[in-house]
């Protein structure tokens, strides 16, 4: 059921965590330009390609009528953001998975960012980070580009990227008056190497290690250590012994 959820895409991300964030000083706002152009959050509205009845932008939901979070994490979080050139600064930010929007506080108020500038997020987390990237060449859902941000889920040479659509969805209320909204996600993998990337169409063995080669000399290695492909952390820790362990 990985798939009835939320879309992704991706691109390579040949640093770890540790080695992006090292040396990194913290910028004051004023200091970034590129947000200088940004819009305030307030009264922002969730807008609806599922429901008829919202196909245009003048008919809106506020998002307190709406079931559920758009945002990533709720809470804004410390991050390193980065454009296309390099190293942009950083701010606590979160995403909007709804709008692929990015959300930061400056002066105690949350702005929104006007422009697709940032093309690279990595959060610092205390016990760990998540790097989310946008823009990544030759990663298609349904023939198309993907637009939105997507989740680089590990490092090296073959990384697993997870596209997460978050989308308004309705339903009849009991007395069949009125509707209810709520948030639902599209969920997609792919794997990337180098500038080809792939869609896993299912978690499972078979979908996934037909696009790493040799790796069925490893399933000793996966027995020994209970490797569920049908689970993404489990996924993700077969695809760190395997980059580790691949030829030069």
């Amino acid at each position: 059921m990985y798939f009835s959820k939320v879309f992704l895409l991706a691109i390579p991300v040949c640093l770890s965590v540790a080695v992006l964030a090292q040396g990194v000083q913290r910028d004051e706002f004023q200091n970034i330009t590129n947000f200088k152009d940004a819009i305030f959050s307030k009264s922002v509205t969730a807008f609806s390609v599922d429901n008829p009845a919202l196909r245009s932008q003048n008919d809106s939901i506020s998002y307190d009528k709406i079931k559920g979070s758009p945002f990533w994490k709720d809470a804004s979080q410390s991050a390193l953001l980065y454009s296309s050139t390099g190293y942009i600064g950083a701010l606590p930010v979160r995403i909007n998975l709804a709008t692929n929007k990015i959300y930061f506080i400056q002066n105690s108020e949350e702005m929104i960012l006007s422009d697709n500038t940032v093309t690279k997020i990595v959060f610092q987390a205390t016990n760990d980070s998540s790097v989310f990237i946008s823009q990544v060449p030759n990663l298609l859902l349904n023939k198309k580009p993907v637009d939105g941000f997507v989740q680089v889920l590990n490092f090296g040479k073959y990384q697993f990227l997870k596209y997460t659509r978050r989308r308004l969805a309705s339903a009849d209320s009991p007395s069949h008056t009125s509707k209810n909204y709520y948030f639902t996600d599209d969920i997609n993998y792919f794997i990337k190497c180098n500038d080809k990337v792939e869609a896993v169409k299912k978690l499972n063995k078979e979908n996934l290690l037909i696009y790493l080669p040799s790796s069925s000399s490893y399933d000793t290695w996966a027995k020994e250590n209970t490797i569920n492909f049908k689970n993404e952390k489990d996924i993700v820790l077969f695809l760190n012994y395997y980059n580790a362990h691949l030829s030069n």
